[in-house]
């Protein structure tokens, strides 16, 4: 006699595909990884807008010393340069200051030493510490 089976869902066909708990659990997971990535996408840009704004501010510091190293009238340094200025090119909201201070000292042996102590510093807007260079130029 044949046996035929009396209960036709007591086998589990399996067919190809994915169920729904798996769909979701990938949809998850891929929701995930894109939150993730546009959360550094973020983070990211900050940074590259924070490194350019520092780039142009010390463009603008190299731009001062490089003016006053060339500059040949010792005696006239101190009115040429110091003071601050507010319209730096590409810096709006950004102050340059530039100090120049004259140091006069007498040495032991009766002569004097004569140099001045520049001081260009670019401060302001989004930048978190000011950026700052000193140099020094000695008498002709």
């Amino acid at each position: 006699m044949l046996k035929h089976d009396s209960a036709p869902h007591s086998r589990v066909q399996r067919e190809g595909g994915f169920t729904l708990v798996e769909v979701t659990i990938a949809l998850v997971i891929l929701a995930v990884a894109v939150l993730g990535m546009a959360a550094s996408a973020g983070v990211l840009g900050r940074y590259s807008a924070e490194a350019e704004v520092r780039a142009l501010a010390m463009q603008a510091v190299q731009d001062r010393i490089s003016l006053v190293k060339v500059d040949p009238r010792y005696t006239e340094l101190e009115d040429l340069y110091g003071g601050e200025e507010n319209d730096l090119p590409g810096l709006d909201g950004y102050t340059r200051k530039t100090t120049v201070t004259r140091i006069n000292q007498t040495t032991t042996g009766g002569g004097t030493i004569d140099y001045k102590v520049i001081s260009v510093v670019v401060s302001g807007g989004a930048l978190s510490a000011p950026l700052s260079r000193r140099f020094t130029v000695g008498a002709p």
